[in-house]
């Protein structure tokens, strides 16, 4: 994940379909309700825990 092209977060993370693949504080990546890609913490805040925000200028690059 860069911002304005300085990498701000770049761990490998878990892409599922619920919370309960990961473990308390685990960082996830997932569908939300609306069907959009989001990023979060499971049973925490992933912004404040890697002091991210977001916006335009956040970008994420996926890879396999």
């Amino acid at each position: 994940m860069k911002n304005k092209g300085k990498v701000i977060y770049d761990k490998p993370t878990v892409f599922g379909k619920t919370f309960g693949v990961v473990k308390k504080g685990e960082p996830i990546l997932y569908n939300n309700e609306l069907m959009r890609l989001s990023l979060a913490l499971s049973q925490g805040s992933f912004i404040k825990e890697y002091g991210i925000t977001f916006g335009p200028d956040v970008t994420i690059e996926i890879t396999h």
